[in-house]
């Protein structure tokens, strides 16, 4: 029986790679629509809880995954051998915005590659996390290549954007309409005949890249409008205008307006600045430490240069360094941007054989040499053993440029400053004792950024409206500032209530959010911090450095701070209430609108 038999007839068996806020409610849909469902996730909690029959997602309800549990049409494992006996498999694990805005695709290649492992002949495979444009047949296809089978003939591949909105009473996996991109005919034909059988609308467009594109450019449109807004209400702020009272005015014209709202911020990673690079000077070839590299820069009238929360963005004028082609030919290619910023957070010394030595930052992406190709991991994916590429020496003329050093050692590091070099075209860079190392590669509309960089072409408008975003933490610290001045408190030993850390209301998702930027300055400051989220207990990532417990609530908390910050406006709270009990509030929200006392005690941003 062919896949579109069995689709028809409901009888494929679909598989889901990742089961958080994408992933579980997908698979709950496909199993209301009749499909039997298998999960794979590395979480133990996660398939220990979908087992039981109940959900560990706020959209999804535990009668629903009860019912499909009961039914024998849902299960969860860590096994990805069930694959094999899987028709549709859809690819929904994650690809983290971190502080410097860099995408771990080494989740969606870790996937490629236990499907590779199970793979058949009859199977559609769908890729559904957020990445840059040609992420589909550039990164995974290659990996799911190593099973032997042709795509488009043995089995079917497409891109189709989750567009899931964690909290909305109104949009769900099944009312969204789905944008599906095939790479062939037959892969389109499939994709759109599933997708079909589980959501009300299909929207198919021309390629993978074209569905990649479409939801960056989603993305892009909330970020630069957010910037926009966040923008507006900077310059209110100095104005002594009401943001809010503007746009609820600017709301009422029934065309040509769309609402964003302004918040505490939207919610690469590098090397240390002793690590050298070869740059090209009027007398050849200069070796010159990151750090002396930024200094010369810095100096030079003709460098532009950006201010960010936390470091410095140059963009050089005329500057070559030392990079690899993907033929692996050593090459000169432009500096385009040199970036060095504060890091307290995991750092890793790599060792290699032949005496190489490199520090970075526990996420920057290596380069890696298996299986005759290069591939890309993170820093702290690397294990002994693995071939690192490095220039040659001596060179032949008949061969490329690069050799290999085998990872021997791996160590902890600390760093207090980290450098990110961004090199046009290649994306590559020779570092101390002739290792080649990654870009530092951007996410999300910033994925857009840097995959824009390779056709010569600089989105400047995205940047900027990033560099807007990413000073909202800071203009909110200088509210609380302001606040506290204001009722005779520096903020240099003040207790400050923090509610809120999850990244939007009323949903326990803490990715991307702004709040840890919040603490993290205000504490810089010297500020006692003390975070509560009603959704949130605790948090903790190791990865990003975040290890966060929410406080009890209590009322003798909220009166004993010096002051409180609503980040995030969950409708658990009672802000009237804490407003009484407050001595000065900071409302990044508007979450105070509707207060019938107290307002003089609130500054709203």
């Amino acid at each position: 029986m062919s896949l579109l038999e069995r689709i028809e007839r409901r009888e494929a068996v679909v598989g889901v790679i990742g089961l958080g806020y994408v992933g579980l409610p997908l698979a709950v849909f496909s199993g209301q629509a009749g499909y039997r469902v298998v999960g794979v996730d590395v979480s133990k909690t996660a398939v220990e809880t979908i087992n039981a029959g109940r959900s560990h997602i706020g959209d999804i309800q535990d009668a629903e995954v009860a019912a499909l549990v009961q039914a024998g049409r849902l299960r969860a494992t860590h096994d990805y051998a069930v694959l094999e006996a899987c028709d549709v498999i859809i690819i929904c694990v994650p690809t983290p915005l971190n502080k410097n805005r860099d995408p771990d695709v080494s989740y969606i290649v870790a996937a490629g590659e236990g499907i590779a492992a199970h793979m058949r002949a009859g199977q559609l495979i769908s890729l559904e996390s957020t990445t840059y444009p040609g992420t589909t047949e550039g990164d995974l296809l290659p990996v799911l290549q190593k099973s032997g089978l042709t795509v488009g003939q043995d089995y079917y591949l497409c891109f189709s954007p989750e567009r899931v909105d964690p909290g909305s009473k109104n949009w769900n996996t099944r009312n969204t309409p789905k944008v599906v991109g095939g790479l062939t005919p037959a892969c389109q034909e499939a994709a759109v005949a599933f997708y079909g059988s589980i959501v009300d609308h299909v929207v198919p467009v021309s390629s993978p890249a074209a569905a990649e594109m479409t939801k960056i450019f989603e993305n892009t449109f909330r970020v630069v409008n957010l910037a926009v807004v966040n923008e507006m209400a900077m310059l209110c702020d100095r104005m002594g205008l009401s943001v809010w009272e503007i746009i609820r005015a600017a709301s009422t014209k029934p065309f040509g307006f769309m609402p964003f709202y302004p918040g505490p911020g939207v919610g690469g990673h590098c090397l240390d600045g002793q690590e050298y690079v070869f740059i090209k000077n009027g007398h050849g070839m200069e070796a010159l430490s990151l750090a002396d590299c930024f200094e010369r820069l810095a100096g030079n009238p003709a460098t532009a240069r950006a201010d960010v929360p936390g470091g410095t963005l140059l963009a050089p004028l005329g500057m070559e360094i030392l990079s690899f082609d993907r033929a692996g030919r050593s090459c000169l290619r432009p500096l385009t941007h040199l970036a060095r910023r504060q890091y307290d957070g995991p750092m890793v010394r790599i060792e290699t054989d032949g005496g190489r030595f490199l520090t970075v930052t526990d996420q920057h992406p290596m380069l890696v040499w298996e299986a005759g190709r290069t591939a890309v991991r993170l820093a702290r994916d690397l294990q002994m053993g693995d071939l690192l590429p490095c220039t040659r020496t001596p060179r032949h003329e008949d061969a490329p440029d690069f050799a290999t050093a085998a990872v021997r050692a791996l160590s902890p590091a600390a760093g207090q400053v980290v450098y990110s070099p961004e090199v046009a075209d290649t994306h590559t860079f020779v570092t101390s004792f002739g290792l080649v190392t990654h870009n530092c590669i951007p996410i999300d509309p910033f994925y857009l950024t840097w995959k824009a960089r390779e056709y010569d072409f600089h989105t400047r408008f995205i940047e900027l409206a990033g560099e807007i975003n990413l000073a909202m933490p800071v203009f909110v610290r200088e509210k609380v500032i302001r606040a506290l001045n204001d009722h005779g408190k520096s903020v240099k030993g003040a207790r400050i209530l923090v509610l809120g850390l999850a990244y939007k209301e009323d949903v326990a998702d803490w990715r991307e959010s702004p709040a840890f930027d919040v603490i993290r300055l205000l504490e810089e400051y010297g500020a006692e911090v003390l975070p509560h989220d009603p959704l949130l207990p605790e948090v903790h990532d190791r990865h990003e450095n975040i290890h966060i417990r929410s406080i009890e609530l209590t009322d003798e908390v909220i009166a004993a701070s010096d002051c409180v910050v609503i980040v995030t406006h969950h409708s658990a709270y009672d802000y009237q209430h804490i407003v009484d009990l407050a001595p000065v509030v900071v409302d990044t929200r508007n979450a105070t609108r509707n207060l019938v006392r107290g307002r003089e005690k609130v500054i709203v941003l």
